[in-house]
């Protein structure tokens, strides 16, 4: 699970800084690396403070959540009090960034 092509919706191209996803897609693959079994939907909560960047990950399939603090400097954003949620879909042929209120349709190759 999750070692499909990679895609991401243009809402999430648009909005998400390109050091948070490659933020999220890092934590999947720590997670895929530990874990025999993980979840097809992953969600993370980002959540951007003065100084640093918090991102809650989750899933219920085995229950699973941990938290990553960075701080900003770090991850080049200065977006302070801006959250939001992302889910990452694997659907066993193709893996899926995507915010929960987006379409599938819009897609774009990552």
């Amino acid at each position: 699970m999750f070692d499909n092509k990679r895609y991401l919706t243009r809402g999430i191209a648009s909005e998400v800084p390109l050091t948070i996803q490659l933020l999220i897609w890092q934590m999947i693959d720590k997670l895929r690396d530990k874990r025999s079994k993980v979840d097809y939907l992953q969600v993370f909560k980002v959540k951007h403070s003065d100084r640093h960047i918090i991102i809650e990950q989750s899933s219920s399939e085995p229950e699973f959540k941990t938290t990553f603090e960075f701080h900003t400097a770090s991850v080049g954003t200065e977006e302070a009090g801006q959250v939001y949620t992302v889910w990452v879909i694997d659907d066993g042929e193709h893996t899926l960034m995507l915010f929960p209120e987006e379409r599938w349709k819009e897609l774009v190759f990552w």
